[in-house]
């Protein structure tokens, strides 16, 4: 908004992995917090540029579950690459609110669902407009 001016933007349609920062799912909800406790001086200003900051924390929340589903796996002193990496390719999960992630041995992208969005001035960001809908090979 801040180059475009919202009479440039809204009503335009984009779509998201993550969600906006109103809806209200743990994960999103966990991201705030994380936000609001280790940098509340910057809270707004963060948010107001999108969402790279909650599209992070989501990855990293992910990474986090294969490291933990690893060691478990293997244990602490055996951890390394490897172990990463057979972790990944089995790792599947599905996070409240959101959709399943997961690898495969040729899957490489764990996001594989996306909802549509429309920035609207009355709501003052965006809207969403659909249900998480599968990417189409």
């Amino acid at each position: 908004m801040d180059v475009c001016g919202w009479k440039d933007v809204d009503g335009t349609i984009e779509d998201m992995s993550t969600g906006w920062w109103n809806e209200q799912y743990p994960l999103n909800e966990l991201a705030k917090e994380v936000l609001h406790k280790y940098r509340p001086s910057q809270e707004q200003e963060i948010m107001h540029q999108g969402m790279m900051y909650s599209g992070i924390f989501h990855g990293a929340y992910m990474m986090y579950d294969i490291v933990r589903q690893a060691v478990e796996e293997v244990g602490a002193e055996n951890f390394d690459g490897q172990a990463f990496y057979d972790a990944a390719v089995k790792f599947k999960k599905s996070y409240e609110g959101l959709y399943e992630v997961g690898f495969t041995e040729t899957e490489r992208t764990a996001t594989k669902y996306y909802a549509i969005y429309k920035w609207s001035t009355e709501q003052d960001g965006l809207v969403k407009l659909t249900d998480w809908l599968p990417l189409i090979d």
